[in-house]
């Protein structure tokens, strides 16, 4: 800091260098109050949305909160998590609800701010992942001025509208592929130039299958060959055990049953099934992989 040139119209703050109208602020100064939800009942018939750690977990016939605020999952895996609430509402009591000062902190831009900060990176305890309220309050930020908070909130949110209709039009492409593949993976529609019917095999007249060594957690690294396991690329390692892509599926844990396409020169765990297709024999590895979608 001490060789460092600060242009004009800025100035060095604890945080860095930041402009001169902005200011270096604790979190709690700006807030009203940061303090646990309350709610522990749900009802099947409620009209009020109960705000948990995952966002809206469920509804209650009664509501203890009103008006915009921030809320922070506060224990379990999503502990440092953000969603947003405003109307009427109730919070459980594993999130933290953060009402801001509204003539000092704009809500969207502490949204987006705080975001920014990843306040999972507080979160301390392996066995019960946790943060607290008095974390939130020690958090030091820095602030613009209101309009100038309000005029970064408003571009920010331009770009999250774009992004929420690309979005959308990425789903849509992506059920019309959907479609089209089911189409055309169950020979209900044929392309130009086929006519020559289908034959019924069985998988393992055209595939071997098999499980491949499984290597240790502690021997993955961060450069080398890709390595699949149960949940897809879970790491690199030194080695590779397979020279050509492949198809494989999950055979253990919560995701069993999902089909990956790896590349080639990778290794492939135990925890996945290798379907290892003979080309030989008409069939085709993409084609083979694909079939994944037909129900």
């Amino acid at each position: 800091m001490d060789n460092c040139v600060i242009p004009h119209g800025y100035k060095a703050t604890a945080l860095g260098i930041i402009p001169q109208e902005w200011e270096v602020m604790l979190l709690g100064n700006l807030s009203n109050s940061i303090s646990s939800g309350r709610n522990k009942h749900r009802d099947a018939h409620g009209q009020y949305p109960v705000f948990g750690s995952t966002g809206i977990i469920g509804y209650s016939s009664t509501y203890e909160y009103e008006g915009p605020v921030i809320l922070v999952a506060r224990v379990g895996a999503n502990a440092g998590t953000l969603n947003f609430a405003s109307g009427q509402y109730d919070v459980s009591d594993n999130t933290l609800i953060i009402t801001i000062k509204q003539n000092v902190y704009d809500y969207n831009f502490a949204y987006n701010q705080l975001t920014h900060y990843k306040l999972n990176k507080l979160v301390f305890g392996s066995g019960q992942p946790l943060i607290t309220s008095k974390q939130l309050k020690n958090i030091r930020i820095p602030v613009p001025p209101l309009a100038e908070q309000r005029k970064i909130a408003e571009v920010l949110g331009v770009w999250d509208k774009a992004i929420e209709k690309q979005a959308r039009l990425i789903e849509k492409l992506a059920l019309r592929k959907r479609a089209l593949m089911q189409r055309l993976l169950s020979a209900k529609l044929r392309l130009p130039g086929f006519s020559e019917p289908w034959k019924k095999v069985k998988l393992g007249d055209v595939a071997e299958l098999y499980q491949p060594q499984t290597i240790q957690s502690e021997d993955l690294s961060q450069t080398g060959y890709p390595v699949y396991g149960a949940n897809g690329l879970i790491g690199y390692y030194n080695n590779y055990n397979h020279e050509y892509p492949q198809v494989v599926i999950t055979c253990r844990g919560s995701s069993c049953g999902t089909v990956n396409f790896t590349p080639g020169k990778c290794w492939i765990t135990g925890n996945a099934m290798v379907l290892n297709v003979d080309n030989n024999r008409d069939v085709n590895k993409s084609f083979f992989y694909y079939t994944r979608w037909l129900n």
